[in-house]
Order: structure tokens, then sequence, then C-alpha cells
């Protein structure tokens, strides 16, 4: 997958729907998308490229599933030569299992390859699903998983004029996201000589043109390079996996309605601290000078001298963001947060951590 700017004018959409013999055309999307001028591309591609474009538009941030069961019936009514998502992870997310659930059941353990092709156009810088090949719906208020190569669109367009009117929520809540992505993409047990070289360019990236991004004017160049440091963040956590940062946020996000990358943001400054406090304590040479290592490399990244540099680095950037995490007083709620994470995840950060610890960080995230 290689992923092309498009062009103001999107002469390169025109091109490529031409030379795929493009005809029909199901579109994911939000309502938001016809004011833009993406939007309005597509109303008018039946008439100027003779192309059919159904649009499915009934879903709302962090989807459930009767979404995409919705989504399936309408895409079952005619055969598609391309499936589209334009939007942010949601949209994206809820196009890829359109398209693969059109072909399978939801329970079934080994998907078949859907037939119709998959594009994706991100609308934000930060998700990085168009890079990966898992997926996230909620199915009766608990987060579902769903991997698959598939889900990693063939095609991938950039529109840099989608950042121009981003609100500042969700630019902020993005850009979080990225950063999340990339800091546990590299201490994931999964990670490699590849997805560390993605993280490291990642971050450098978005810590270098967030400022530009988040506080000044549209820049074409500021919002390329978000793009592609999203991009990589993506592809680091495709082979890396998410950690017990990611694992912590989703009954969150449900539970508090709050975005997904606020929701991994205020997680993951409790789960570096485990992690540096793990390696200052161990007494394992070489699991010790494992995780040192790989403290010190992200401290490079950050341009910080020690590990607690750069979590009061991160927390800074949250503060400026006025992103912070809910109150909760309620040991009832702590226990639903505690039992809803996910144990693969867990499996995937480089320590053990236990229910007690995970209480712990949850209390101190939420101010119990």
């Amino acid at each position: 997958m290689k992923a092309q700017i498009l062009d103001e004018e999107y002469k390169k959409l025109d091109k490529f729907l031409l030379k795929n013999k493009t005809k029909k055309i199901f579109l994911v999307c939000n309502d938001f998308l016809s004011t833009q001028n993406l939007g309005k591309y597509f109303d008018n591609i039946s008439s100027k490229l003779h192309i059919k474009v159904d649009k499915f538009t009934d879903f709302k941030p962090n989807p459930d599933f009767e979404s995409v069961e919705k989504g399936v019936s309408l895409f079952k009514k005619d055969n598609y030569d391309l499936s589209i998502a334009i939007g942010g992870g949601s949209a994206i997310d809820v196009a890829k299992c359109i398209n693969l659930f059109s072909e399978n059941n939801f329970d079934t353990q080994n998907y078949k390859t859907p037939k119709t092709e998959f594009l994706a156009i991100p609308t934000t810088a930060g998700t990085g699903s168009e890079a990966t090949s898992f997926a996230v719906v909620y199915k009766d208020g608990n987060k579902k998983s769903i991997m698959h190569e598939s889900l990693i669109p063939k095609y991938v367009f950039f529109d840099l004029q989608t950042l121009k009117t981003l609100p500042d929520y969700q630019k902020k809540c993005t850009f979080l996201d990225a950063l999340c992505h990339a800091i546990e993409s590299w201490w994931s047990v999964n990670a490699s000589s590849k997805s560390k070289r993605y993280s490291k360019k990642a971050i450098k990236m978005l810590l270098k043109n967030y400022p530009h991004y988040i506080y000044e004017n549209y820049s074409k160049k500021i919002a390329k390079n978000m793009f592609l440091a999203s991009n990589l963040a993506g592809k680091a956590i495709n082979i890396a996996k998410t950690t017990a940062a990611h694992a912590m946020s989703y009954k969150l996000t449900h539970l508090y309605e709050i975005a997904h990358g606020h929701a991994v943001a205020i997680c993951l400054p409790s789960v570096w601290q485990t992690l540096i406090d793990y390696e200052t304590k161990c007494k394992e040479p070489h699991k010790k000078a494992q995780l040192n290592k790989i403290l010190k490399d992200i401290d490079k990244a950050f341009d910080c001298q020690t590990s607690q540099q750069s979590v009061e680095k991160f927390q800074a950037i949250l503060k400026d963001f006025g992103i912070y995490a809910p109150k909760e007083k309620s040991q009832e709620v702590i226990n639903v947060l505690v039992n809803s994470v996910n144990t693969e995840r867990l499996q995937n950060f480089p320590v053990k951590i236990q229910s007690s610890q995970i209480e712990n960080m949850y209390k101190n995230i939420l101010q119990y």
C-alpha cells in the first residue's frame, strides 16, 4: 500500500477511477462531508465520470456493530467495484467491517478475503487506521477487535484540505492517538527493528510539527507532515500492536463519551510510569538492560535526558491541550473498568501487570 497526496482538483482520483474502470462505489463517510470539497467531488462524480455512488452515513464515533450490520445490508443490495472510506478512524473502521462482513459471518474464525477492493481517504491525522489490519467496533457496549490482512486498504489517498476545517478537539485527540501509537509500539513485545524505525520517525515528526498544526494557520506542508507521521505510527502499531494504555482506554471512551485519543492519552502516563518503576527495581540483568534501552531510545526521540522528563513532557502537552481525565469516585465503576481490560493487549506489554496495579492506575488516572 502506497499512500498518495491528492491535488486540489482531485485529478489523481479521476485518473485512478478511470484506470480501474470503476462504475459503482460504496462510500462510507460522515454527514459533514457534504460541505467539504471532497464531498462535493463525489456528489458530482455521477455526471462527471458516469460512476454511481451510494453513501452510508448511519454510524457514530466509536461505532457499534449494529451500524455495521445496517451497512452490510445496504452493501449486499448491489455489486460494487470499489468500497471507499472517507473520515477518521470510525468511518474507516466501519467501512473495513462492512467490506469484510459482507462475505463473512461475525463469529467466523477464518475470514475470506472480500472481493471488493477498498480505498481509504483519512480526514484526520492520528488514527493510522488506513495502515492497519484491524478495526474496532462495540457490541453490547463492549469493544471488539477485528483482525484480517484484507482490512488494510489497497489504496490510500490523503486530502490535505480536510485538516483545514478539523475541529480543535479532534486535531488534539487524533494527534495524541498517533503519538500514543508510536510510543506503545516501541515498547511492545512484538516490536521489530522496522516498527521501531517507524516509531522513532513518527515521534520526531509529531513533536516537531504539532505546535504549528494545533496553534498556527493552516499550512499544506504541516498538514502533509502530520498525515505522514500518523501513517508511520499506524504502520508501527500494525506490526507491534497496542499495549496496556490502549487496553485500558476502551471502556473509558464508552463510559465517559470521550474521543479515543483522549482516553488513550490519559492512560499512557500511568502505564509509562509503571514500566519505568519496573525497570528501576528489576533484578534480572538481561531484562533490565532490555527495558533500559527501550526507555532511553524513547527519551532520545522525545529529546529528553530521562524517562521521567519524557513522561512530564507528555503530560505537559495534555495540560496545554486542556485534555483532562474525568473524575470518578465510585468503586463500582472502577471495578467495571478493571474487568473490561483486554488481557490480550496486556500480553503485548513488556512486563506483567496485576489486576491490583490496573485498579491503582485507574484510581490515579481518575483521581479516585
